[in-house]
């Protein structure tokens, strides 16, 4: 293991040590970097003063490299190659040319409004990719507090401070079931109608079960939670064979078309939960993410 630093070498001194071996002389390099000849001397002589060995021959008709300097061409050579790489695609990553955004997302949200504005933003930004993980809340916000995500569309219950969050919009509860359900010649069905029927349901960790039991709980009844399924596609199909209903967010039910599966408005009470955009508070987005951060929140919250 070295016992000390390498010598301090600036990319000015490399680029100056190229051009005068390329030039073959002092004069003529000088010219080409638009430089004095004798600031481009005192540069090579810091340099070589600092390396403590001599990079040129010097004679009255021209300058050659000496073996050292050879070897020194051919690491700087690589350096300022492999730094300029480095450059180009630290500005590409600022103009969102390349580079990549991880977003955590509901699943009713990842399902239905989301995937035409990612078509929009990549039809603007072709080289950044973006991934999309869905999840429950509590899933989602794990997943900021590690560093997986970039941002995240959550409810945020408790909004604590560890995230920096802004309202991005409020959706609400819809009755999905079978379109020759008896409760489906109706065009709003409340919570009461409910009562006894064998409802298909997310798991009782999600935020939209908590609602649900929140308000029966507060009707003073009891939804029969008969069957749980965490993927809505799973509840669509099943409700589809006749297994029951389903009360899922509407921006879910959107997502999933399904002949002879019709949803109803839920009222009295009506039911929504309020949706944020968030991102950790002291971890700043970068350009790419904060690019479909501002463009999710323009859409959705003027939508």
């Amino acid at each position: 293991m070295p016992n000390s630093l390498p010598p301090n070498i600036t990319t000015q001194q490399m680029q100056a040590v190229l051009m005068i071996a390329r030039c073959g002389s002092f004069v003529a390099a000088a010219e080409e970097l638009n430089v004095p000849q004798s600031s481009l001397s005192r540069i090579i002589q810091t340099l070589e003063a600092n390396l403590k060995i001599d990079l040129f021959v010097r004679s009255t008709r021209r300058v050659e490299l000496t073996t050292a300097g050879e070897e020194f061409i051919a690491v700087a050579e690589r350096v300022l190659d492999d730094l300029g790489i480095v450059v180009a695609r630290m500005r590409d990553s600022a103009d969102q040319k390349h580079g990549q955004v991880i977003l955590s997302t509901l699943m009713s949200i990842a399902q239905g409004v989301l995937p035409p504005i990612i078509a929009q933003y990549r039809s603007r930004h072709a080289g950044i990719d973006v991934h999309v993980r869905e999840g429950v809340e509590q899933g989602i916000e794990q997943d900021l507090r590690s560093g997986i995500s970039d941002f995240a569309i959550a409810a945020f219950d408790g909004k604590p401070e560890a995230f920096q969050t802004i309202p991005l919009m409020r959706e609400r509860l819809r009755v999905v079931l079978p379109e020759n359900h008896e409760l489906a010649a109706s065009d709003r069905i409340s919570l009461k109608k409910l009562r006894g029927i064998d409802l298909i349901s997310l798991p009782a960790g999600t935020r939209t079960r908590q609602i649900l039991d929140g308000a029966a709980a507060a009707a003073d009844m009891r939804l029969n939670h008969a069957m749980t399924a965490r993927q809505f596609a799973t509840i669509v199909s099943m409700i589809d064979q006749g297994l029951g209903v389903a009360i899922l967010p509407e921006n879910a039910t959107r997502a999933f078309a399904t002949p002879g599966v019709v949803s109803r408005p839920l009222t009295r009470p009506a039911l929504h939960r309020d949706l944020f955009l968030g991102h950790l508070a002291d971890r700043p987005l970068s350009p790419s993410a904060q690019g479909l951060f501002d463009l999710i929140q323009h859409t959705l919250a003027t939508s």
